[in-house]
């Protein structure tokens, strides 16, 4: 009889914990799902375009914010997220009435192109706002926190810092010459000062590199600013991945393929190496267009040359895939305007 419980108390035991583990893994699984669940893959841009009519000014702000109000609320409804990058609109009177006439940009969270299309196409047949628009399909870089899946990089839409950018003159002879910089962020730091009537800079300009600034009467080795942040997309699919211990010598050689004189190259690195060097990888790409139709530059007169260097880079912990960029070649010849900068996006 005692070995008759004795077993007894033993499979029960066992049960108790087969059940403990049964139920263990219940909580786990959705937990671990939650983690690993596929998350979106783009950002979407949308333009919506809306008319309000209202007897105020007050009234048609209010009607307007509803109106946004519930397409993010549908949004949220059918989508991953949603979120409001800017309103803008005219203010028209006519009669007693006034008109808010405008488009809203709204960035969407999508794992796929089609519903991303699929949920506009609903918007459009709730008719909170007409003629609503996909604008753009940013594929967006994630790093997946399932550990079978690689990180990867894409395209990225980023609120970027410009650092540093400095601006070199070379005329062939000593003369006036005007920097007008048309930069869509909001200027955060320059030297010498940024004239804001002229949109820049005016000074006499030296072979050698120096100028004297007009507005202080003193010399100075180039034009230096700085932007805070600006929205702009980034193409992150091709760069280069570079070790943090060898970002010195990947600099000297890369820069000086762009277009870089010793002098200018070694400026950039003993400013962009301190941030850099420290960690385990660097991505890094020249930015073409994305920045130099950010930053407009206007030099009068007309440079023949010139080479605007633009890094930006992202620490990584470890390597990713990447296709290697390839560099456009520059040849410096007559007046030559160059200018070199970066910025650093997320991590």
């Amino acid at each position: 009889m005692l070995i008759f419980y004795n077993n007894l108390y033993k499979i029960g035991n066992l049960m108790l914990r087969i059940l403990i583990g049964i139920i263990t893994v219940m909580i786990a699984l959705p937990a671990f799902a939650m983690v690993c669940s596929k998350e979106a893959r783009y950002d979407v841009s949308v333009g919506a375009n809306f008319t309000t009519e209202a007897t105020s000014l007050a009234e048609a702000r209010v009607k307007l914010d509803n109106k946004i109000k519930a397409m993010e609320d549908f949004v949220q409804q059918n989508h991953y997220k949603v979120w409001l990058k800017s309103v803008t609109y005219n203010v028209l009177y006519a009669n007693t009435k006034i008109i808010l006439n405008g488009e809203a940009k709204y960035g969407m969270k999508s794992d796929t192109k089609d519903s991303a299309l699929k949920t506009v196409q609903l918007l459009n047949k709730q008719k909170i706002m007409p003629n609503i628009k996909i604008n753009n399909y940013i594929p967006n870089p994630i790093e997946d926190p399932c550990p079978t899946i690689n990180p990867c990089l894409g395209f990225q839409q980023n609120l970027c810092s410009m650092k540093k950018p400095v601006i070199y003159l070379y005329p062939i002879v000593t003369g006036k010459v005007k920097v007008k910089l048309d930069y869509k962020g909001e200027l955060d730091t320059t030297y010498p000062a940024y004239d804001p009537i002229i949109k820049g800079w005016s000074a006499t300009a030296k072979p050698d590199g120096t100028l004297v600034n007009d507005a202080d009467g003193k010399e100075y080795s180039y034009l230096f600013w700085e932007g805070k942040s600006y929205d702009f997309p980034i193409d992150t699919s091709e760069g280069f991945i570079v070790k943090g211990s060898d970002t010195a010598q990947f600099l000297q050689k890369t820069l000086k393929k762009l277009g870089l004189t010793p002098k200018e190259y070694n400026e950039f690195i003993v400013y962009w190496l301190p941030k850099m060097q420290n960690n385990p990888y660097n991505f890094i790409r020249f930015a073409g267009h994305e920045y130099t139709d950010t930053a407009p530059l206007t030099v009068t007169p007309k440079p023949d040359s010139m080479l605007r260097v633009f890094m930006i880079y992202r620490p990584l912990q470890k390597p990713v895939g990447v296709k290697e960029q390839v560099l456009p070649s520059f040849h410096r010849h007559g007046f030559a305007v160059i200018e070199w900068g970066g910025t650093q996006i997320s991590q």
